[in-house]
């Protein structure tokens, strides 16, 4: 009767140890799986967030593209424009040569070179008209080059004659520069020293002096 009671008296004591050893178990089961949610979480959120930051950067990377992209084709088309203005300048006045030597739009550039080249003080300033019409006159807006030539002659009173040796086949052109010419023939120039013969050309190869 005793070792039965033993037994059921050691039995109780079992089950009461094994119930207060499950409960220390059971919560460190919950705090490891609530550890092990969170730490899910974290990484989960850590791997938002670094994606999140990639895909920021590459949308940083792709608007700087395309901003660069804009100030290139800006730059282009400014560039264009500039050409097309440069173009516009150069086609605004051409260059008036003498005898193959002389060459400028602007008078003053080359009255001392004249003035050398023909030795006749007078006939250096009966040039000045030419200088100033003729680069005046509106030239065709392309990129060819073209020459009207002439051999000219003022004479010692003054008087001013010509003969077309080369025209442009441009004829709006060509027939503006012989009507200035046609002006300058009746005009009377200053007396000189002497005649004085010269080739002039009318040409829009030539932008600066000599």
């Amino acid at each position: 009767m005793n070792q039965k009671n033993n037994k059921t008296k050691n039995k109780n004591i079992n089950l009461n140890h094994e119930e207060k050893t499950s409960i220390p178990l059971l919560v460190l089961f919950f705090v490891c799986f609530g550890l092990a949610i969170w730490i899910t979480y974290f990484i989960i959120n850590k791997f938002l967030k670094v994606e999140e930051q990639n895909k920021q950067q590459a949308r940083i990377v792709q608007q700087q593209k395309i901003d660069e992209y804009r100030k290139n084709q800006s730059l282009q088309k400014q560039e264009n424009k500039n050409n097309q203005t440069e173009k516009v300048i150069q086609n605004d006045k051409n260059s008036i040569r003498l005898d193959r030597g002389v060459y400028s739009d602007n008078f003053y550039d080359v009255k001392y070179a004249v003035d050398l080249y023909y030795k006749d003080h007078e006939f250096t300033k009966n040039l000045e008209p030419f200088f100033n019409i003729l680069p005046k006159i509106v030239l065709p807006n392309n990129d060819k080059i073209y020459e009207f030539e002439i051999k000219g002659m003022l004479s010692e009173y003054g008087n001013f004659t010509y003969i077309i040796y080369k025209r442009t086949h441009i004829l709006e052109y060509d027939n503006q520069v012989i009507q200035e010419l046609n002006k300058l023939k009746s005009i009377k120039f200053r007396e000189q020293s002497k005649d004085v013969h010269f080739n002039l050309t009318v040409t829009n190869q030539y932008k600066l002096i000599r």
